[in-house]
C-alpha cells in the first residue's frame, strides 16, 4: 500500500507541472486567437496569410465563360475565414491582361488548406496564355460572439423615452436615449433600430437611424433630443428598440475620433506590426496624362498613419469603362520612402504604357517595403516648457481669410477638429467657435475651443482631445465650427 502511495505521489509530482504549461501554453494560443479574431472582424487585415497555393484550368476557350477544374487556398491565420474573393489575371499570347474577381462561398478552417471545385469565371475576352491567381478579400467566420465584437451583442439599452406625437407625421420624437458598452471593445456609429408590433406580436414596421460618435469599454452615452422620420405605418401596439449593428474600431481611431482617453491602455495604442495596405491612405489622385500610346503619368497624394517607414509602394490601377466596370489593371511602383505619421504628394508616377481609353481609375495599396520604425510619439515633457515660452515671444495675432479649412470634425467632452493650413505661414494655436444649434438651426449656445500647438503650412494636423467643460449638459440637434483666430511668427 504504501509503495502504491509512493507511486502516487511522484506521478502527480512530475504530471502537475506538466499540467501547469499546458494551461498556460492554451491560454496564450486561446489570447492569441481573441486577438487575431479582433483584428479581423470586418475584413482580413493582412490579406497575405491567405493565399491561393494551387489552381488547374478546366476550361478557357475565348468568348465563353471559363471553368477552373480547382482552387485550393491556404489559409494560414489561426482563425477560420469564409466569402473569399480571388483575383484572376489572365495575359494573352501578346501581353495584353484582362483582370476579374471571383467570389468564393464556403468557409476555410485556420492554418489548412481547402480546395474549391468547379468555379465559373465571367465570358472570356481573351485565350489565358499566362494565369496568376491572387486572393483579394476574405472575411472572418465564427460561430460565437463570447468577445461581443458585434455591436448588437456589446451594446445594452438603459432607457428609450420617446413621443409618437401622430402617426400622419411620420415622426418620433426621441426625449432621451441611454446606453451603454458592456463589452472591452470600441464601437463607431451605431445604428439602432425601432420596431413596431402589432397586438400580436408581429412585425408591422422596422425603421434604422444612427447615432453618430464613438464608444468605449464601459461607456455610457446618452443622446437627446432628436426625431426618427419615415415612419411609415398605420397603426401599431408596441414599440420595441434594439441595437442593429455599428462598426468596430481599434484604440487609436477611437482617440482620433474624439473618444476618452481614460477609457483606452496605452499598449493598445502601439502599432505591433506592419500593415501597409492599412497603415498607408490614399487621399487623392489627379491624372496628369491618359493620352493613348504614351507612358500615363499620375500624381498620388498618400498619408503615412503608422510608426512604420515605408518605401518601394505598390499600388493596383483599376481602369474602369463608362459603365464602372474595370475591365483592366496595372501596378504603380513608387520607390520613393514615406516617412512615419506624414502625408506626401507623389509627383508624376508612372503606370506604364495607355494602351486603351478609359472613364476613370481606381486606386489601391497592395504592399510596401517597412525599412524603419520610430517610437511611439510621446506627450511633450516639462522640460519643453522654456522652448514654449520663447516661441510665444515670438508670436504675434492671426487672422487668415479662409486660409485654415476645418475638414473634420467630432464634438464631445473630448472635440478633436481635422484641420488644413492653406496659407504660407506656420499658425500656433488655432482657436475655434462652435455654435450649438436647434433644430431650426437657432443658435443655444457658443462656445470657444484652443487646439494647442502649430500647424505647418500647407499641411494637414488633428488636434485632439480638446476638453469642454460640462458637454453633456447642453442639448443641441446640429452644430457648426468656424477657425476664428491663431498666431504665427512674427
Amino acid at each position: 500500500m504504501k509503495k502504491l502511495n509512493y507511486i502516487i505521489l511522484i506521478f502527480s509530482l512530475l504530471i502537475i507541472p506538466l499540467l501547469g504549461q499546458f494551461a498556460v501554453s492554451a491560454e496564450t494560443a486561446n489570447s492569441n486567437n481573441k486577438n487575431e479574431i479582433k483584428r479581423n472582424i470586418n475584413e482580413i487585415d493582412d490579406i497575405t496569410k491567405v493565399v491561393v497555393s494551387e489552381f488547374r484550368w478546366k476550361q478557357k476557350t475565348k468568348g465563353i465563360p471559363g471553368i477552373f477544374d480547382y482552387v485550393e487556398i491556404n489559409n494560414k491565420l489561426t482563425v477560420d475565414i469564409k466569402d473569399v474573393r480571388i483575383e484572376v489575371l489572365a495575359y494573352n499570347s501578346k501581353g495584353i491582361l484582362y483582370k476579374f474577381l471571383i467570389p468564393i462561398k464556403g468557409e476555410i478552417r485556420g492554418n489548412s488548406k481547402k480546395r474549391f471545385y468547379s468555379i465559373l469565371t465571367p465570358i472570356l475576352n481573351l485565350f489565358p496564355e499566362e494565369t496568376m491567381v491572387n486572393v483579394e478579400s476574405a472575411k472572418l467566420s465564427y460561430q460565437s460572439d463570447n468577445l461581443k465584437i458585434k455591436a448588437k451583442n456589446a451594446i445594452k439599452i438603459n432607457n428609450f423615452d420617446y413621443i409618437v406625437e401622430n402617426i400622419a407625421s411620420e415622426i418620433v420624437q426621441v426625449k432621451e436615449l441611454d446606453f451603454i458598452n458592456e463589452s472591452s471593445n470600441y464601437f463607431k456609429d451605431l445604428v439602432f433600430s425601432i420596431e413596431f408590433y402589432d397586438e400580436k406580436n408581429k412585425l408591422i414596421n422596422s425603421v434604422p437611424f444612427k447615432v453618430r460618435g464613438v464608444i468605449g469599454p464601459k461607456e455610457k452615452k446618452v443622446a437627446k433630443n432628436f426625431q426618427i422620420p419615415g415612419i411609415n405605418i398605420k397603426y401599431f401596439s408596441e414599440v420595441r428598440l434594439s441595437v442593429f449593428k455599428g462598426d468596430l474600431i481599434d484604440a487609436k481611431e477611437y482617440i482620433s475620433e474624439g473618444g476618452d482617453s481614460k477609457l483606452v491602455d496605452e499598449s493598445n495604442l502601439r502599432d505591433s506590426r506592419a500593415l501597409p495596405r492599412k497603415d498607408i491612405k490614399i487621399n487623392d489622385f489627379k491624372i496628369i496624362n491618359k493620352s493613348k500610346n504614351t507612358i500615363g503619368l499620375i500624381n498620388i497624394d498618400l498619408t503615412n498613419r503608422s510608426r512604420f517607414k515605408y518605401e518601394n509602394i505598390v499600388l493596383s490601377v483599376g481602369f474602369e469603362n463608362k459603365s464602372g466596370n474595370t475591365f483592366t489593371s496595372k501596378k504603380i511602383r513608387i520607390k520613393d520612402i514615406l516617412l512615419p505619421y506624414s502625408t506626401k504628394n507623389f509627383i508624376n508616377a508612372e503606370f506604364g504604357l495607355v494602351d486603351n481609353d478609359f472613364a476613370k481609375i481606381n486606386l489601391a495599396i497592395l504592399s510596401a517595403d517597412m525599412i524603419g520604425i520610430v517610437k511611439e510619439v510621446k506627450k511633450s515633457k516639462p522640460n519643453n516648457m522654456i522652448k514654449n515660452k520663447r516661441i510665444t515671444k515670438d508670436l504675434k495675432a492671426f487672422k487668415g481669410n479662409n486660409e485654415l479649412i476645418i475638414l473634420n470634425s467630432n464634438l464631445g467632452t473630448l472635440t478633436s477638429v481635422r484641420v488644413l493650413n492653406v496659407s504660407d505661414n506656420k499658425i500656433f494655436n488655432p482657436v475655434f467657435e462652435i455654435k450649438l444649434l436647434d433644430e431650426n438651426s437657432k443658435n443655444l449656445k457658443t462656445l470657444l475651443i484652443k487646439g494647442e500647438g502649430p500647424i505647418d503650412s500647407k499641411k494637414e494636423r488633428t488636434y485632439r482631445s480638446i476638453k469642454i467643460q460640462d458637454f453633456n449638459s447642453y442639448e443641441y440637434v446640429n452644430y457648426t465650427i468656424e477657425f476664428i483666430s491663431g498666431e504665427k511668427l512674427k
